[in-house]
C-alpha cells in the first residue's frame, strides 16, 4: 500500500490521503480518512467517508455527486459492496492510522504514514525514518504516483530537495574517497568513477558524461591484433565533443628517483599513462569516422581534451618534489594531469559552496 500523507488542519484534526480501494481507468472507490483527537474517547481517532470519484481530463480525481440518504423513500436503499481484498486494505490502513494516532495523537506538522510491504505495520515517519520514505520513492514501481506526490511540493521546496539530494550524493562520494584512498586496485577506481561521472565534471568547465568504460578507440591493423583501449571515453554533454580519460590509482607513484640536483624524474607509471592517453587520442582521430558510424553513442572529435587521474599529492613531501611534478604537468600542452586528492578536493569545495560554508 502507498504511503499516506497526514496533513494537520488544527491541533485536534488532520486530513489524510484517500485510501484507494478499487480503481479503473476512469473511476475509483476511495475511503477518505481523517484523524481526530476525540474529547470523549481517545480511541475514537479515525473517521471518514466512502466516495466514488471520476478522473477529469487533467488526470485529477473529483468526487461524484452525493446521495442524500434522508430523501430515501420506503422500499429504497443504497448498497455498497466491498470485496474481501478491499476490506483487508481498508481495515489494515485504518488500524495503522490508529497506531499513528496512538503514538502521540494528531501530528503537529505534516507527516507521512508508511505501510510496510506485508501490510501489517504503519509508522509515522519523521526525520529519523526519512530513509524509509526515500527508499519507497526509489523502489516504487508506480513512478507516476511518486511524481504526483512530489508535484504537491512548491517550486522552492523542490529546489531545496534537489540540492539536498545533490549534496548527499557528493558527500557519499567523499566518504568513498576517504575510505579507499589507499586502495591500489585500478579496476575499483575505474568502476567507481564511472558510477560517479559527475566527479569528472569538476575538472572541466562543462558537464561530462561517460560514453563507455574500457572503450576501443581504434588502432588494429589488418592482422586484427592490438588496438587501443581507453579507460573512459567521455563527452561534453552539450557539444558532444569527446573527452579522453586515463586513470591509475591513488597509490600510483608520481615521481621516480632524483635526476640531478633538485630535479626528480617522473615515475614510469605517470609518463606511461600520459603517453597512453596521447596515443589513444591519435588513434581516435584517425579512426573517428569509422567509430562514429559503428557506435550507438553520439560524439565528435574536435581536438578532444585528455586527462590522466593519478596518484596522491601527499607524496610531494618537499618543495623539490612539488617543483618537479608541477614543471612536468604544466609543461604538457594537451594532457591535464590531476591527482586523486585534488579531484576529490574539488568535490569538497562544491559541497561547502552548496551548504553555504564557502
Amino acid at each position: 500500500m502507498d504511503p499516506i500523507i497526514i496533513d494537520p488542519t488544527s491541533k485536534d484534526s488532520a486530513d489524510c490521503d484517500p485510501i484507494v480501494l478499487r480503481q479503473t481507468d476512469g473511476v475509483r472507490l476511495v475511503f477518505k480518512p481523517a484523524l481526530v483527537n476525540s474529547v470523549h474517547d481517545e480511541r475514537h481517532a479515525v473517521r471518514g467517508t466512502f466516495v466514488y470519484q471520476k478522473k477529469k481530463r487533467a488526470d485529477e480525481w473529483e468526487d461524484l455527486s452525493e446521495v442524500n440518504l434522508s430523501r430515501l423513500k420506503a422500499g429504497e436503499g443504497v448498497q455498497l459492496e466491498i470485496r474481501s481484498e478491499e476490506v483487508f486494505r481498508l481495515v489494515t490502513a485504518i488500524n495503522a492510522l490508529y497506531e499513528v494516532h496512538g503514538a502521540g495523537g494528531v501530528p503537529k506538522a505534516k507527516a507521512v504514514a508508511l505501510l510496510s510491504g506485508d501490510g501489517d505495520t504503519l509508522q509515522k515517519v519523521g526525520v529519523e525514518d526519512l530513509e524509509k520514505v526515500l527508499e519507497w520513492a526509489v523502489e516504487s514501481g508506480d513512478t507516476a504516483l511518486v511524481l504526483e506526490q512530489l508535484g504537491r511540493l512548491g517550486v522552492n521546496s523542490l529546489q531545496k530537495l534537489n540540492t539536498l539530494v545533490g549534496i548527499s550524493s557528493l558527500k557519499n562520494t567523499l566518504s568513498l574517497w576517504e575510505a579507499n584512498r589507499h586502495n591500489s586496485q585500478e579496476e575499483f577506481w575505474q568502476q567507481r568513477l564511472e558510477q560517479n561521472a559527475f566527479v569528472l565534471s569538476q575538472v572541466f568547465s562543462y558537464p561530462v558524461v561517460v560514453l563507455k568504460g574500457k572503450a576501443y578507440v581504434g588502432g588494429k591493423g589488418i592482422e586484427d591484433a592490438g588496438g587501443n583501449v581507453l579507460d573512459y571515453l567521455c563527452a561534453n554533454e552539450l557539444t558532444r565533443n569527446a573527452v579522453l580519460v586515463e586513470i591509475k590509482t591513488p597509490c600510483t607513484p608520481l615521481l621516480g628517483r632524483p635526476y640531478r640536483g633538485d630535479v626528480y624524474n617522473v615515475s614510469t607509471e605517470l609518463s606511461g599513462a600520459v603517453m597512453q592517453v596521447r596515443n589513444s587520442k591519435d588513434s581516435l582521430l584517425k579512426s573517428c569516422h569509422t567509430l562514429k558510424g559503428e557506435s550507438a553513442a553520439s560524439f565528435e572529435a574536435f581536438d578532444p581534451p585528455s586527462m590522466v587521474i593519478v596518484g596522491d599529492s601527499g607524496e610531494l613531501m618537499d618543495s623539490r618534489r612539488k617543483k618537479s611534478f608541477e614543471l612536468f604537468r604544466t609543461g604538457l600542452k594537451d594532457v591535464t594531469v590531476i591527482t586523486f586528492d585534488e579531484l576529490f578536493a574539488k568535490v569538497a569545495t562544491l559541497v561547502s559552496l552548496l551548504e553555504g560554508d564557502g
